[in-house]
Order: structure tokens, then sequence, then C-alpha cells
């Protein structure tokens, strides 16, 4: 987890401003062209400026999660510095399949359809698509 300074805050909110209203229906193409560049200029920042800059400065401090975190999710105390919360649970990790989801479900939809030719039954087939799904997740926490 990322916690950023009110600085850094300001900076974003500053970007997020020239988006505009996003909840109007009718908008012009100079518009929507300026919240694609501004949400994009803040995606850039927080993927990779946002960390180049801590890496040069070495201005960031990276804190393990005290046990008040992990229970209730409070942020730690406000600093002059970003503060970066470690995770040493992997559950980024846990959470994302890392981008092939989408590969994932079609495997998911192949296996289904191949028992389903061979059974010829929807629960018999979901069932073995479930139990294969989660079998290939449980190989991949082990690795």
């Amino acid at each position: 987890e990322m916690y950023i300074t009110e600085k850094i805050r300001d900076e974003l909110a500053e970007e997020r401003s020239k988006m505009g209203n996003t909840g109007t229906a009718k908008q012009s193409t100079t518009h929507i062209q300026n919240q694609c560049k501004a949400h994009h200029h803040i995606n850039k920042f927080l993927q990779t400026d946002f960390v180049a800059l801590i890496q040069q400065d070495g201005s960031a401090e990276v804190m393990v999660p005290s046990l008040i975190h992990t229970l209730f999710g409070i942020p730690p105390a406000k600093r002059d510095v970003p503060v970066l919360l470690r995770d040493n649970a992997n559950r980024f990790g846990n959470v994302m399949l890392y981008g092939i989801e989408r590969d994932l479900v079609l495997m998911d939809l192949m296996v289904f359809i191949m028992w389903d030719l061979v059974f010829q039954d929807v629960f018999i087939s979901a069932l073995l698509t479930y139990i294969i799904s989660h079998g290939l997740v449980a190989v991949r926490d082990k690795f």
C-alpha cells in the first residue's frame, strides 16, 4: 500500500480537477480528451514517476504494517515523506492473477465444454471445471 503526502495529494487533485465534471451526459470531444490526458498523467505519475522519484531521493519510508493497520486498515500517521507498506503476505498476488484472467476464463470455458461433451451433464462439467480451476490456483500459490 502507498500513502502519499499532502503536497503530492494536492498535485493529483489539481490534475483531477482538469478532468472536470465526469457526470454529464453531453461532453465535448476536447473535454473528453482532456479527461483522458489527465487520467493518463495521474496513472503514469503513480506507476512510474512516483516510484522513480522515491528511488532517486530515497525519501519514502518503507514500513511493516502494524497489527492495527492489518486488522482495521487504519493508515499510518501523516508524515512529510510518502509511506509504503510492505506486502509480506503477498496479498496483491493472491487477488490478481498477474494479467492472465482473460486467458484463464477462456481456459475454464474450454474445459467446461470438453467435460460437457464427454459426460453430457452440466453439473458434472461445472464441478470438474471448478476443481481444475481451483487446482491451478493452488499450484500457482505454491510457486
